[in-house]
């Protein structure tokens, strides 16, 4: 797996534009969650390792984000809170209703509006969200057993990293190349 990695990381140094695409980290149930309400799930133990686990991860394949996009429900905020220290104060945040809620169309427009020169973004989200929107963004250029494993749906704290030449701005269907598909334990 290191020697999986090493490549992994020379292959996204060398792209112009990469997309780091991340279910949220394990959370309770619904009927743990405050007033049994989906958005207010939170992370469990699990999650909160989790969520460090992967942002030592991306940081050790220098995949630190420029900008993160992450859904509002508090699963995705806790997630992040526990990836920032990792990041430091580079990444720019926004927080979307839209993700937590929305289809492939609300998170390819959040993908869409990404300002041009941004390098490394990264949408935080849910299943089965996530896992539509790498099926529909990985184009022939994709690596056909990543492709199998996102067919399957994507685990908690799971990333799918994509790249492209083409400014975030005009990402398109089947425009990028999945390069990869990285659960918690896959990163150390």
């Amino acid at each position: 797996m290191k020697d999986d990695l090493k490549s992994l990381a020379k292959r996204a140094r060398h792209a112009r534009h990469v997309l780091i695409l991340m279910r949220h980290a394990k959370a309770e149930s619904v009927e743990e969650a405050p007033g049994g309400r989906d958005i207010e799930r939170a992370l469990v133990d699990k999650g909160k390792r989790q969520a460090s686990r992967v942002a030592d991860g991306l940081e050790g394949l220098n995949l630190t984000p420029d900008r993160i996009v992450c859904s509002g429900a508090v699963r995705a905020r806790q997630t992040l809170d526990g990836m920032l220290p990792t990041f430091g104060d580079g990444p720019v945040v926004d927080y979307r209703r839209s993700l937590y809620d929305g289809g492939f169309q609300d998170m390819l427009d959040e993908i869409v509006r990404t300002p041009r020169g941004t390098r490394t973004l990264m949408v935080l989200a849910h299943e089965p969200t996530v896992s539509m929107a790498v099926q529909r963004l990985a184009g022939d250029d994709s690596d056909p057993r990543c492709l199998d494993l996102v067919g399957l749906g994507m685990p908690t704290a799971t990333v799918a990293i994509l790249v492209a030449d083409a400014e975030f701005a005009d990402w398109t269907p089947d425009a990028a190349a999945l390069i990869a598909v990285l659960r918690p334990k896959d990163m150390r």
